[in-house]
């Protein structure tokens, strides 16, 4: 059910006494969902054929044998299936094969996926390194095989052979990574396992890797990021150019091109709409700074939309004070 015109005003426009200008008339849009099996998703992504096409990415929902809906994205040929859309994060979880394994039923080189070419790219803040085995060293490399992102050294087998996090950055941006196991023990170690030893992300929302066995997967829920979070506080009339979810979940507004003001409805206030307070007149609280990745060109956490700036002390993308033409203004002296 669709929010009334005059609600929409209401809910939008600046209240009087804000010191921060309004934007004009509120060019509103209402995201219907698409759904595909379990899933669903809106902008930037959709199953239907755009004329804009270069600003949405293509779901694919196919129908199993036993007549279930199954949403895919491809990238560069290899068909990724997709378990969660997360707006507000920028990401997507996807059903993605185990980097590296030697188990006998799992065989895996150790080399991801190439996402280069594409909007999206491995997330560093949504996955973390998995590792099962032990006295082996585990390194991980970037792009190119002589760009080292890091090494972990598991613990002996004679104390721990179970699954480990590895405690490396994942730096921002990864397209590609190579991962790779090597001995480092005594080969005389008699309680050594090697029957099946892995190394791969892992998306933190994947709970299962707590308490299944590794051994018996090919496939491992991993996070991509489809935008960039940038540090900085954003609202949500800062633009005109104004789309929500259906229901009110959340909005979002057009900052630039590729830049996203997007902000979650604050369930704790009576109605949508908050008073002006500091001359920060929005809406809606918890606000993020979204940067749309584009083909070859990932977002930088310093690419800041028009109207902001990046402070280099805070870390973080900051609107641009506006002074005041002071020209005009002429000075008297008053002398005794």
């Amino acid at each position: 059910m669709h929010l009334p015109d005059f609600a929409i005003y209401f809910l939008f426009a600046n209240p009087a006494g804000c010191n921060r200008p309004a934007p004009g008339p509120i060019k509103f849009n209402t995201n219907d969902l698409e759904y595909c099996g379990n899933v669903s998703f809106h902008y930037p992504f959709t199953m239907k054929d755009k004329d804009d096409s270069n600003n949405w990415i293509k779901v694919i929902c196919t129908i199993t044998a036993i007549g279930e809906e199954v949403p895919f994205v491809n990238i560069n040929g290899t068909n990724l299936q997709i378990l969660n859309f997360d707006f507000l994060n920028g990401a997507l979880t996807v059903n993605h094969p185990i980097i590296y394994s030697n188990c006998r039923k799992s065989h895996h080189n150790g080399m991801s996926l190439n996402l280069t070419g594409t909007s999206f790219y491995y997330s560093d803040s949504g996955n973390r390194l998995w590792c099962s085995g032990c006295g082996n060293l585990v390194t991980i490399f970037g792009n190119e095989t002589n760009n080292l992102i890091g090494g972990f050294l598991q613990p002996s087998c004679r104390v721990n052979n179970t699954t480990n996090f590895c405690p490396l950055i994942i730096p921002t941006g990864l397209s590609s990574f190579f991962a790779n196991m090597s001995n480092m023990v005594d080969s005389g170690d008699y309680r050594r396992k090697r029957s099946c030893e892995f190394v791969s992300l892992i998306s933190y929302s994947d709970l299962s890797a707590y308490d299944s066995d590794i051994s018996k997967k090919t496939h491992v829920q991993m996070q991509l990021q489809w935008s960039t979070l940038i540090s900085g506080e954003c609202h949500l009339n800062d633009s005109s150019d104004t789309s929500c979810k259906f229901d009110g979940e959340y909005c979002w507004s057009r900052l630039s091109r590729i830049h996203l003001c997007a902000c979650s409805r604050d369930y704790s206030e009576i109605s949508y709409s908050r008073s002006c307070k500091g001359g920060k007149c929005d809406n809606y609280k918890y606000c993020n700074i979204l940067c749309l990745n584009t083909p070859n060109s990932y977002c930088s956490p310093k690419s800041c939309p028009p109207r902001y700036e990046y402070n280099s002390t805070g870390f973080r993308c900051e609107r641009k004070i506006q002074t005041q033409n002071n020209g005009s203004l002429k000075s008297i002296i008053v002398g005794t």
